[in-house]
């Protein structure tokens, strides 16, 4: 078996060393990305915890809007009910007369705009209708 000569020798630690370079940046940027993944897998566990808290605030939340609404329905049928025991009566029938005033006021205003959207159709049209005479007799091609 030949022995292999000085230079040859010299060239194969060269790129062992090269091997072994790329291997340390390859081991690094490995380091590096399972640092940011563990990272990321605390903020995930510290962002489920707030969002159960957040779940647990908004829960309770809504059983006091509950507990509130129930409150002010006691409290109006109390009112209501000392109301009629002292002779009250809430008279809604000229509130409703109002209402339905309004509603035919509305229907009215509804017709009229129509009727003016109707007219501004017809003026418009009118206008394109002129123009596009004008222009026909002027020589003017559309």
């Amino acid at each position: 078996m030949p022995k292999p000569d000085i230079n040859t020798i010299l060239k194969r630690i060269e790129e062992l060393e090269k091997k072994t370079q790329i291997l340390e940046h390859f081991e690094e940027a490995i380091n590096k990305l399972n640092e940011q993944i563990e990272k990321m897998v605390t903020i995930s566990i510290n962002l489920q915890a707030k969002m159960t808290e957040l779940m647990i605030k908004m829960t309770d939340l809504v059983e006091g809007v509950n507990e509130m609404v129930g409150l002010l329905k006691e409290a109006s049928e109390v009112e209501l009910e000392q109301l009629k025991e002292a002779g009250v009566t809430l008279n809604v029938g000229p509130l409703i007369e109002e209402v339905k005033k309004l509603q035919e006021q509305n229907k009215e205003m509804v017709k009229a705009l129509k009727g003016l959207e109707g007219y501004f159709k017809k003026m418009y049209t009118r206008e394109l209708i002129t123009k596009a005479v004008k222009g026909y007799e002027e020589g003017y091609v559309l």
